[in-house]
């Protein structure tokens, strides 16, 4: 199954589709080592499973969005899932997109991670720099404001993940580094809703 790309992409799938509305289930899956880590490595393949890569990290994103779509007093399985390596390098790198459901998906996700990891924020600190998360962020405003595409809930989103990200040390210094309060003043500001 690992080599063939039609196959993978749909039982992707088909989990994502599995896990909407069921917190238990993803957050299962969340503590699933194997897993997570064969997402990461479908997610990082080459350019012959495009579709792969994406749903890949869609899945990863869904995983989180679901596991804590409400209250959840239990954030192991989430510390799992970012102590992984490559889940928040895949999620920063999902920012860039060209699809922008896939964009807020990212972005979603990288709020419900920073918000709620806190006894190991210093390593959610180090991977979310590592993974380039000033560059990418500063990358995606750039875009946003040249093509002038996006949604008012993807500008909602990111304003929302930038203030989330300041309430991190490093992450604060790092993005200050990388002018972000200044970038985010020339994002598209949309007046009326679609």
């Amino acid at each position: 199954i690992r080599d063939r790309p039609p196959v993978v992409f749909k039982l992707l799938g088909t989990l994502r589709m599995l896990v909407d509305g069921q917190s238990d289930l993803a957050l299962k899956f969340l503590e699933n080592q194997k897993l997570i880590a064969q997402l990461v490595e479908w997610a990082r393949k080459t350019p012959d499973m495009v579709g792969v890569n994406s749903e890949s990290s869609r899945l990863m994103a869904w995983l989180i969005k679901n596991g804590y779509r409400g209250e959840q007093p239990n954030f192991t399985p989430l510390k799992v899932f970012v102590g992984i390596d490559g889940t928040v390098e895949n999620l920063v790198k999902m920012i860039l997109s060209a699809h922008l459901v896939m964009q807020n998906e990212a972005l979603l996700a990288l709020i419900i991670i920073a918000g709620n990891i806190k006894n190991d924020e210093n390593q959610l600190s180090k991977t979310l720099i590592a993974a380039n998360i000033g560059e990418t962020l500063i990358d995606f405003i750039q875009r946003m404001s040249e093509m002038e595409r996006t949604t008012n809930e993807i500008v909602e989103n990111l304003n929302s993940l930038v203030t989330v990200l300041q309430r991190i040390g490093d992450v604060k210094t790092h993005l200050s580094e990388h002018n972000i309060e200044e970038k985010l003043k020339t994002a598209p500001r949309i007046k009326e809703l679609a």
